[in-house]
């Protein structure tokens, strides 16, 4: 790297400003990107298209679908509500029938925020839940293998490996733009 003994002092003096300044902007810069970046996510979540709170006897109105999925290696069933059911009453407006519906939702660029009564959210974009016909992608499950569950549903999703979108005890639906 650098000698400091072949650097005079005025050298060394004016690459200390220089390493301070670049410093001192990369933490300006990182600070304003942090606060656009809030700004941007409170802005976001502002434009609420559509919002629900919901409950065990709120889905035991609706038809029910009936998954098997596995847990620690375990085959579980859990019955309850597909999530296109709830996307389909809360954006009226909208069909979710066929592929020019789909990318017409898609341009919409939405998002159902399912909220767990913890604080804990999931996002699944309108469109990935339209397509999912079936409803076996989404589901908001009201039992567990025949018991019903205790508190809340819980949003099953049998294909996210990683299950960062399964969440317990959702209290809260919204449909949310990103324009």
């Amino acid at each position: 790297m650098f000698s400091h003994a072949k650097m005079s002092r005025k050298k060394l003096g004016l690459l200390s400003i220089i390493c301070c300044s670049i410093g001192l902007f990369g933490a300006i810069v990182e600070k304003t990107c942090a606060a656009d970046t809030a700004a941007n996510l409170e802005q976001t979540a502002g434009r609420v298209v559509s919002s629900k709170t919901i409950g065990i006897a709120d889905l035991r109105k609706y038809p029910h679908t009936t998954i098997e999925t596995e847990e620690k290696e375990t085959k579980v069933k859990y019955t309850g509500v597909p999530l296109r059911l709830l996307l389909a009453e809360m954006l009226p407006d909208c069909k979710l029938d066929s592929m020019p519906e789909w990318k017409a939702l898609t341009k919409r660029e939405l998002v159902m925020e399912l909220r767990g009564n913890d604080g804990f959210p999931a996002l699944v974009t309108a469109t990935e839940i339209a397509i999912n016909k079936s409803g076996d992608r989404f589901l908001l499950a009201i039992e567990k293998d025949g018991k019903p569950l205790d508190v809340a549903p819980q949003l099953i999703c049998p294909f996210d490996e990683a299950r960062t979108r399964c969440v317990r005890g959702v209290v809260s639906l919204k449909i949310v733009s990103l324009r």
